[in-house]
């Protein structure tokens, strides 16, 4: 037996047993942009009114440091810029739920040594969750890139690709969380941590440029 055997199984069976989870957070994260990108287009009609927007945005430290700096005036430009690094943590804290609810969390539950007892590998579970994981997290970045596309399909692209990358980096690290923790509170404050670390040193960055860097 491979150390990888059982890895279909138990990815299926991570899709079945999260056919509720997963959808419920993408939709909370899709209409998240649908909802600023229609907003944007309702309040800000001309290039005009964005640039000007963007220029007050610029000039705030305070808003640099949320949300970065604003470089495109368009409706999808300024939609990306308010859900970019914002987004992405989100989809770092949903990448990391899911990792360590199907690793450190079913081990604690005991029902990681039932898994194990039938044919699987000793690397089939944290392999099954990290594919659960992109495949929730590619469908997301498709999903948010085909309501963006209008706008711009390169800005669109780059956005889901944007999310992607974070959704994996993340993943990543609450798999590393999951093997070095004794439970799964444990390895969910690590991944967090490393979540907000993150965000602030995004932040700092962003707002020491200063106006117009």
């Amino acid at each position: 037996m491979t150390t990888l055997a059982g890895t279909r199984t138990l990815l299926r069976l991570g899709l079945r047993r999260d056919r509720v989870m997963i959808p419920v957070w993408i939709l909370l994260l899709l209409s998240s942009v649908y909802s600023t990108l229609a907003g944007y287009a309702g309040l800000y009609k001309t290039e005009a009114e964005r640039q000007k927007f963007a220029d007050g945005v610029n000039d705030q430290a305070s808003t640099l440091a949320f949300y970065g700096r604003l470089h495109d005036t368009s409706v999808g430009g300024l939609t990306a810029w308010r859900m970019g690094a914002l987004g992405a943590a989100f989809v770092g804290v949903f990448c990391v739920l899911l990792v360590i609810r199907h690793t450190r969390a079913e081990e604690e539950d005991g029902r990681l040594e039932l898994v194990g007892a039938g044919v699987v590998g000793r690397r089939a579970p944290l392999t099954s969750a990290l594919l659960l994981t992109m495949v929730a997290n590619v469908a997301l970045a498709l999903l948010v890139t085909a309501v963006l596309a209008k706008e711009g399909a390169a800005g669109a692209v780059a956005t889901g690709v944007g999310w992607i990358g974070a959704g994996a980096f993340f993943a990543a690290v609450a798999a590393v969380a999951a093997q070095v923790s004794e439970n799964a509170r444990v390895a969910r404050g690590i991944a967090v941590c490393v979540i907000g670390v993150s965000y602030l040193i995004r932040a700092i960055g962003d707002a020491s440029s200063g106006p117009g860097g």
